[in-house]
């Protein structure tokens, strides 16, 4: 009989942040590192919440912000209701992207938009379905 599941040995460039405890309630955590070195951290907070981001130190393994929410979940009925997960940064021509999905009508992805200038630290996302 085949195993149902296997344990993952990560045998590359991967590390974990903090080993002794999570970096934060929450899920989906990815970070974005900006030219200058600074590094985002960008995660799913709950169903109730939405994706949050906050600047880290991954040497020291520690969120350098107070996590703020970014892309919050939608209203009733919209399409981002329920949850929302599986963010994603990436900059192109000067624009940071934060691609993201949701479980509330099947599964659908959304884009979020923002001309970020690093040096405010309060970046304005708007997001479309």
């Amino acid at each position: 009989m085949q195993p149902l599941a296997q344990k993952l040995i990560l045998r590359s460039f991967y590390r974990v942040v903090t080993e002794e405890k999570p970096l934060s309630q929450g899920y989906d955590l990815t970070f974005y590192e900006e030219e200058d070195g600074t590094v985002w951290a960008f995660w799913n907070r709950g169903s109730n919440v939405g994706i949050i981001q906050s600047r880290i130190d991954l040497e020291k393994g520690k969120l350098l912000d107070k996590p703020k929410v970014v892309i919050p979940c939608g209203g009733k009925g919209e399409w981002d209701n329920i949850g929302i997960e599986g963010s994603c940064v990436f900059k192109r021509n000067g624009i940071y992207y934060l691609l993201y999905s949701s479980w509330t009508r099947g599964y659908e992805i959304g884009c979020a938009t923002a001309i970020w200038p690093p040096t405010l630290n309060t970046p304005c996302w708007s997001s479309t379905p």
